[in-house]
Formats: structure tokens, sequence, C-alpha cells
């Protein structure tokens, strides 16, 4: 059914397009099938297609499922997605002239756009190639009215250096061209269903909570060591069944010159590779004071949680700075205010047991930061880590079930510290002891999603204290750290470039340039520090390498030498290595015979005049003087 080169060469474009497209979603790969069959389908049943009303219908579809999809409020970009993937449907189907070729094109480039604004994977390098060759066969056979062409390995290989050198070519473009720093584009969610193992609401239920093991982000730094903590969003308000968030939330212009945390003395700096999540919520090694991206704008709760204007659906990168403890405690207060230890001991109505069993947790501990400690360890003595807990609320947890997941640890360590008066919080993010030491980065998946609890200790601040009971660090294959190591390096260099490494970049060049303008004048001095020292012998060596070259024999070529066997084989068989084919010639009394072919043999194989020649011409002649004379 792929005789016909046109069928053959849309239907590996439209293939690659909608690849291009599944990229950002992976519901667009069940088209592939249908693609495929649509040429049997055009053979088969071709004719009554275009005979009848079948066309008109065909034709009149992407219109009616585009209203359609807008009556029923789908979304915008994912329908538009699947339009254009029907219209290539269409247009393989019907009969199609040279300009329908064109239009599958250009929706091919719009797939690409519309899959370009919601992600860009690894993959898109590869899919970009195989665009650019379907694309090429495509538009070169689509004028052609020929169908049954048979066309040559060598075209296909031009073809395939076409697309290399366009390739490349689009690289230097991307690299060199100036890049705008206007803030991100947030992108554009193409499927309706989000991923994400983090979640701003944090509700005590029960259920079962399925693991996920979506990578959300990376995260490089010289100073972070496993297992890394990385904070979102902090609760002070717990209702008896759900955390409640702050709604004081301000404006943070992060390129504005007084807010400079780039610069701010003793903090750790962190580089993160955040993929698109479903939130508006930014991440970093706790304590987070700053973030440096290119934002239009942030927003900064009291808890000093970073969001973002809008949800982001591309993969982006910033720079966190914390001041993380061990390496940076410039966030420590005396103390806090009345207020605040009001806020840090709200507690909801509780049982009399509950209350019972959070004083006996607490032990004898005679300080603050003895009894959190207590508390900790008695939580992970005696409740157990489950990802199917039934209990259908915090004090069933804590009274009657036992079994939760970190939430339930969580909740219920800062309810136990806050009945023996010691100020505490919650604190969602996620949690990762997973590290790639190829390309020296943390890697942090959906399944890392944590809850834990932080405690306000006079002195030291607020100090992170994690009850939930550790799993076992997860082992990675070296396969699996190269591939995403790979895709990393993609990232890094891709995905996030902007100006400021654009002018990173240059620099780099023009200090490599200089390096190697500095490395050729140190050679060229230290050339001639030596020709002056042995000019004599290095004169000799010139002389004596441009005399090799000049006498250097030629080797003979195969007709050459085949020549030469048939005159050495018609003038005799005792030929001496001294001597040449006039002399032995001459020895065996056929010189006067076979002078004039031996002279042209001579030519062929010694003059620089039979350079312009024919040398089939010359072989050809000799072949029939030596045939003359025989």
């Amino acid at each position: 059914m792929f005789k016909d080169v046109k069928i053959k060469f849309s239907t590996l474009f439209i293939l690659t397009s909608i690849l291009f497209i599944s990229a950002s979603d992976y519901k667009f790969l069940t088209y592939l099938p249908l693609i495929v069959t649509t040429p049997l389908i055009r053979k088969k049943y071709g004719k009554i297609i275009a005979k009848g009303s079948a066309e008109k219908l065909i034709e009149s579809f992407p219109l009616a499922y585009f209203i359609f999809s807008l009556i029923f409020g789908v979304n915008l970009f994912y329908t538009l997605s699947n339009l254009l993937v029907i219209i290539l449907f269409a247009k393989q189907i019907l009969p199609c002239k040279e300009k329908d070729y064109y239009e599958i094109f250009l929706v091919g480039i719009l797939l690409i756009l519309l899959s370009s604004v919601s992600t860009i994977s690894l993959t898109f390098g590869i899919f970009l190639f195989a665009f650019l060759v379907s694309g090429t066969l495509m538009l070169t056979f689509s004028g052609i009215e020929s169908n049954n062409i048979k066309i040559p390995r060598a075209f296909y290989h031009k073809v395939v250096i076409f697309s290399v050198i366009s390739m490349l070519f689009s690289f230097v473009l991307f690299f060199s061209f100036p890049r705008l720093s206007l803030g991100y584009f947030h992108g554009i969610r193409l499927s309706p269903e989000s991923q994400s193992g983090f979640s701003t609401n944090v509700v005590i239920e029960k259920g079962a909570v399925k693991l996920n093991n979506r990578i959300v982000m990376r995260v490089e730094g010289k100073s972070l060591l496993p297992p890394l903590y990385l904070s979102g969003m902090h609760y002070a308000y717990f209702t008896g069944s759900k955390w409640i968030k702050t709604q004081q939330i301000s404006k943070l212009f992060p390129y504005d010159s007084n807010n400079d945390f780039g610069l701010t003395f003793g903090l750790v700096k962190s580089t993160i590779f955040l993929e698109p999540n479903g939130t508006d919520v930014l991440f970093g090694p706790e304590k987070l004071l700053g973030i440096h991206g290119e934002f239009l704008y942030l927003r900064k709760n009291k808890f000093g949680d970073f969001l973002t204007d809008q949800i982001y659906y591309k993969t982006i990168k910033y720079d966190a700075f914390s001041s993380i403890t061990g390496k940076s405690n410039i966030l420590i207060r005396e103390s806090l205010s009345r207020s605040e230890k009001e806020k840090y001991l709200q507690l909801p109505k509780l049982p009399e047991t509950f209350k019972e069993i959070a004083k006996e947790a607490a032990g004898n501990g005679k300080t603050a930061e003895d009894k959190a400690k207590n508390i900790a360890d008695y939580l992970r003595k005696n409740y157990q880590y489950s990802l199917n807990p039934s209990s259908a609320n915090i004090e069933d947890f804590v009274i009657n079930k036992k079994t939760g997941y970190c939430q339930h640890f969580a909740t219920a360590f800062v309810l136990f510290a806050r009945i023996n008066g010691i100020p505490a919080r919650l604190v969602s993010g996620f949690v990762t002891r997973e590290y790639n030491p190829d390309g020296e980065y943390f890697i942090v998946r959906a399944k890392d999603a944590h809850t834990w609890a932080e405690v306000y200790i006079t002195g030291k601040g607020w100090i992170r204290i994690d009850p939930t009971p550790p799993s076992a660090p997860p082992k990675l294959s070296h396969l699996e750290m190269l591939i995403d190591n790979i895709k990393m390096s993609w990232y890094r260099n891709v995905i996030t470039y902007n100006s400021a490494k654009q002018i990173q970049m240059l620099h780099g060049i023009r200090s490599h340039i200089s390096n190697l303008s500095l490395s050729v004048l140190n050679s060229v001095n230290i050339t001639k520090n030596l020709f002056k020292k042995f000019k004599n012998i290095l004169i000799l060596i010139l002389i004596a390498f441009l005399l090799f070259i000049i006498l250097r024999k030629r080797k003979p070529t195969s007709k050459e030498i085949a020549v030469l066997n048939m005159l050495e084989k018609r003038i005799g068989e005792d030929r001496k290595k001294s001597e040449t084919l006039l002399e032995f010639a001459a020895r065996k009394g056929k010189l006067s015979k076979l002078k004039e072919p031996i002279m042209l043999y001579y030519k062929l194989r010694y003059s620089k005049e039979t350079e312009n020649l024919e040398e089939s011409e010359i072989i050809k002649k000799i072949k029939i003087l030596v045939k003359e004379i025989t």
C-alpha cells in the first residue's frame, strides 16, 4: 500500500508530526495506527469517497469537531491539537493535489508549535531530524506526476546530509540569536489532566496513596547533602481535618536592586529545574530566603513561601538561596512575638485521651528541644507507616488505628508539640535521597512528596523534625543515571537557555579564543627560537623533505600494472630486476617492434603531460599495437 511515493512520504511526515504532539500528551499516540491504515482505506474506498457525499462529510468533520468541542468546553489548546491531527487524517484519506501536501506541511509545523508551548523534551531533537527528512521527501515528490518512481539510494543520502546541515544551522541560530529576558512563558496545558505528587491541600483522611515515579524536578548545588528537604508550603492553622493555607500574599520583584538575594552573604545557592506539577508553588532547600529566575513577578506569603503568578506548564529553571542548618544560619530570631506564639500553638477540639498521649510522648524532657525529639521518637516507635491508612481523622490515627503516612505523622507531631507548649508548624514539599553522581544533581520524583514539621526553639529558630519513619534510599542502575544525565544536559543547555547563559557562553568563547591566540603566539615564538638555534639543521631537513616530494615515485594504478604485465609477457619471462623495459626488449631482440607501445607506457606511467589525456585511450592504443605485433 506504500508503493505510491507521495503517500509513503506524506504518511511518514504525518506520523512524525503526531510524535511531536505526543511529547506533550501520550494520548495522541492512539492516532498512529489510524494514520498508518489510511493509505489502505484510500486504496480500497478512494473511488467511492471521491464520487459520493463522503468526501464532503470528511472535509466538514474537522469543523464539526471544533464547534462541538467549543460548545462542551473542552480545553482550547487540547481541542486545537486534536483538530490539527484530524485535518491530517482527512488530508491523507482524500485524494491529494500538490497544494494539499504544502497544507499538510503547514499543519505539521503548527503541531510542533503547539507541542513546544506545552513541553520540550529530549525527544524533540530526534523528532526534529525526522521531521526535516520526511518533510523534505514529501515536498520534493509532491509536484511529480508519476507515482511509482525508483529512487536511487544516493538521493536518500543527500536528503540526510541536507537534514544534518539544517539541524546544525538551526542550533547555531538558536545559540547565537539574541535572547530576550521577558520572563518565562507559562506554557499551555494540552492535556486536561494534571499529574502531581504534591498538593497544597493537606487533608487527613482515609484512602490509599498511589506512588508516582515521574520526575518532578532536578536540583544541583555544591553544599547539598542527602536527605535533601525541599520546602514548598508552611501551615499554621489546623481545623481538625485539614490545614489552612495563608491568604496574605504580596508581589515580589526578584530583579529589584534592593532585593538581590544572589549577593547576600551567607546563603547557600542551589539551581532547580522544575517540571510542570499543576501548582504555582516554587520549591527550595530549607530555609528558603530568595528566588532568582526570569519571572515577571513572584508572590510571597508571611511564611516566606514563594509562588508564581500563574501555574507553569513548562520546565523552568531558577536559583534558590537558602539558610541551610550547618551551612548558614542567618534567619535566627531571638524569640517569637506573642501573636506568633498564639498562631503556632493553635489547637482544634481534641479529646482528653489525645492530650494524654501527647504528654506521654513528650516524656521527661527538660527543654522544648528535648520534648520535641521525644515526641518524634515516640511516633516512630509506636506507629506504623502505611500507604493505605484506614484512619478517618487525626484522632482515629493517634488513639485507634496507629497507621498512616507522612501527613498523619507530621500532623500528630505538630499537635503533640503544641499541647506541650512548643510552637510548631507543618511543612509540605519533597524529600529525596536519589543522587546522580555523573551529573552531580539530585533527582526528585512525584513519590518523594512529603510532609514534615518545624518547631521553634529560642536561640536556634525554626528546626526541622521529621517524625515519619525513614524509608530505604532508592537504587538506580548506571544506565538510568546515564539516560537522566543526558536529559539534564538537555535542560541545562537548551530548555533553559536564556540571555544570561548566552552572555556567559560568549564570554567563554572569547576566553578560549584569547587562550588559543596566546598559545599560537607562544608556539610561533618557540619555533623562532628553535629556528635560530638549529637553523642549519632545519634547512637541511627542509631540503631533504622537498627532494623526497620531488623524487618520490607515484604508485602505479591497477590498470598500469596490467599493461606492464602484458608488455613483460610479450617480451619474455626472464626480466632482471635492474632492467628497464627498453633494455629488456633490446636484450630479447624485440625493441624495434615494441618500442612504440613501451614508450606509450612510459608516457602513461611517468609523464605529467598525460594528466589531461584520457588514460583509457592510451591503454587502448597500447593494446592495439601489441595485438598488431602479435
